[in-house]
């Protein structure tokens, strides 16, 4: 694109060939992450950067949840957040909310963690959903924070899960993404629902990898 600024004759042009070219490279980004996200790498293999069990329920206290993680709702004191010793995969731990109360409003389990620009990370979990209804939305997301501690939204990503995980069973979901070019930007791991005010919501075996690229022949 930049072959389009250089053959432009006046200013105008030169102009209108410069906002061209900015858009181009916003486009290009854009489908970038988008790329990441619908397109799973393969082959490379992963780099673990964490693996949360939610054995331990060491920390655990009102929104607190173990292991770095929060539990934040939209309009607080309504859900009930809780670490149950054994109600995770093969009997151990796990974060827990109870949707009695939710009066369908936004829930999150969420964790910040610094991740490098440009380079892609997968997040997977396990989820359970027990008496949920098939109403609403579960979901994993990912959006990030500047410097200024400001959401940027252009970069966030939300992965709609389907009604197979409304089962009552555990079920993996996952999540791939790009870190975005943001000086000092912070992750947020999101899992969480919306519109649902029955059932429980269970998480656990969180883990963030790093995405290696293929190993060249």
């Amino acid at each position: 694109m930049e072959a389009v600024v250089a053959k432009a004759n006046t200013p105008e042009e030169k102009k209108r060939a410069e906002l061209f070219n900015e858009t181009w490279k916003i486009v290009e980004k854009h489908i970038r992450y988008t790329n990441a996200f619908h397109h799973p790498i393969k082959g490379g293999g992963e780099q673990r950067i964490f693996l949360n069990d939610f054995n331990d329920g060491k920390g655990v206290q009102g929104n607190t949840m173990p292991q770095g993680w929060v539990f934040w709702q939209r309009f607080p004191g309504k859900a009930e957040p809780a670490w149950v010793e054994n109600a995770g995969v093969d009997g151990s731990g796990a974060v827990t909310v109870k949707l009695e109360n939710a009066k369908n409003t936004l829930l999150l389990f969420t964790k910040n963690w610094k991740t490098v620009p440009s380079r892609v990370y997968r997040f997977r979990c396990r989820i359970q959903a027990e008496d949920v209804g098939n109403g609403g939305n579960i979901f994993v997301k990912t959006s990030w924070k500047d410097k200024n501690q400001k959401i940027v939204w252009k970069y966030a990503l939300t992965k709609f899960c389907g009604p197979e995980v409304r089962d009552g069973k555990w079920h993996e979901v996952e999540i791939q993404f790009i870190q975005p070019p943001l000086d000092e930007a912070a992750l947020s791991l999101q899992v969480g629902t919306q519109g649902i005010s029955h059932g429980v919501l269970r998480m656990d075996n969180a883990e963030l990898a790093a995405v290696l690229p293929a190993k060249k022949n």
